[in-house]
């Protein structure tokens, strides 16, 4: 008896995983303006789990060279595959967490937290201070030149740096 119950489920699966809408039909309503079903959310935050798993193991796999971590990380923003799921993950962090159904708010928080260990984790590889995150602000910079030093070399934009 378990023997057939075990490949009739597995079927079941494939066709339950066959109905998931794909990041491109989430892409094209999200561009249309139309409303995500809780499907459509739960597919979105599987879809941005899976880059992030994918970043969080190209991360390990190169947290010891960072130009090949550069270099995989351009290699990995310029997959086409990855650009839609790049666009939905946008939109799943600009979500009211109110609007999910519990199972993927759940799924949600879990993804948001993931994806900030992710984050860490890449600055952490790449050199930047213990507590940086790239949401720092860069120090404001003068209107007027009053506070560069007088004596600072300036450069005439014609002149050339050899």
């Amino acid at each position: 008896m378990m023997k057939r119950v075990l490949p009739v489920a597995f079927a079941a699966l494939l066709l339950l995983a066959g109905c998931a809408p794909s990041t491109d039909e989430i892409v094209a309503k999200i561009q249309e303006g139309k409303e995500l079903s809780d499907a459509d959310y739960t597919a979105a935050i599987e879809a941005a789990s899976e880059v992030n798993r994918q970043l969080a193991d190209t991360i390990e796999k190169y947290a010891d060279d960072r130009m090949a971590l550069g270099r995989a990380m351009i290699a990995m923003s310029t997959d086409e595959k990855l650009a839609g799921v790049d666009y939905i993950n946008r939109v799943l962090l600009n979500t009211d967490p109110a609007t999910l159904s519990e199972e993927n708010r759940t799924a949600l928080e879990k993804l948001l937290a993931e994806e900030a260990k992710t984050q860490t984790r890449f600055y952490q590889a790449m050199g930047y201070p213990e507590g940086f995150s790239g949401l720092q602000q860069l120090p404001e910079v003068p209107a007027d030149d009053s506070a560069v030093p007088a004596d600072s070399a300036t450069l005439n934009p014609t002149e050339t740096v050899m």
